[in-house]
């Protein structure tokens, strides 16, 4: 009969290469990852610090962050992959107001609201026209008039569902927004990790903003 050993160190070795299946709820107040320890420390964060430091080779974690003072939460998931190596992957929302208020904060005046208000108004396509255009001089008459009349400033009229089409929608929310789906390697100690998350944060923002001044009118 062949007996084979075993050394507890090798088996001390593969339970420590198990993932670790945590989820960690994080509130930053102003931001979804702070780039500095004394952040993170100052909002009850410093758990959160001590687990990714603690994780072994192989482990994870997964970071929700959502915080109260802003409208964007994040969903990461915090691989080490080496003794300074780090996996991380998940998307960072931000999310908007609904389609009227939306509409609102970028002047853009709906047709719903004219109907409702005025009665029915037909937007002629003609008003995408040149500077010379009839349809367009017509449309920026209306737009006095009725900025005038209600005490307004709108920029544009346009109809509800094409205004909608033209908007950005968060899959995550569920609601207009923007989404930012990331996969990053990191190379460094854990101060370096978060400086990279917050560095993700920085990425959203930038889409986020492209896609709003595409709205503007």
């Amino acid at each position: 009969m062949t007996v084979i050993l075993r050394p507890r160190a090798v088996r001390k070795a593969t339970r420590a290469a198990t993932p670790a299946f945590e989820t960690q709820e994080i509130d930053l107040k102003w931001c979804l990852f702070a780039q500095d320890r004394s952040s993170w420390l100052e909002c009850g964060a410093g758990d959160t610090l001590q687990n990714l430091e603690s994780l072994c080779v192989g482990q994870w974690l997964e970071l929700r962050s959502a915080p109260r003072k802003e409208i964007r939460s994040a969903s990461v998931s915090v691989t080490r992959t080496g003794e300074r190596a780090w996996h991380v992957q998940g998307v960072l929302t931000e999310e908007w107001d609904d389609i009227p208020e939306l509409a609102d904060t970028l002047g853009v005046l709906l047709c719903e609201q004219i109907a409702a208000q005025d009665g029915p108004l037909v937007c002629d396509e003609r008003d995408e026209g040149d500077e010379g255009d009839e349809g367009l001089s017509t449309h920026r008459t209306f737009l006095a008039a009725y900025n005038s009349r209600h005490g307004t400033a709108f920029k544009a009229v346009m109809d509800e569902s094409t205004f909608r089409s033209a908007v950005s929608f968060s899959a995550m929310a569920c609601a207009p927004g923007v989404d930012l789906e990331v996969s990053r390697r990191v190379r460094g100690d854990v101060d370096r990790l978060i400086c990279a998350l917050s560095a993700l944060e920085d990425e959203l923002l930038a889409c986020a903003k492209e896609r709003w001044t595409d709205l503007e009118p």
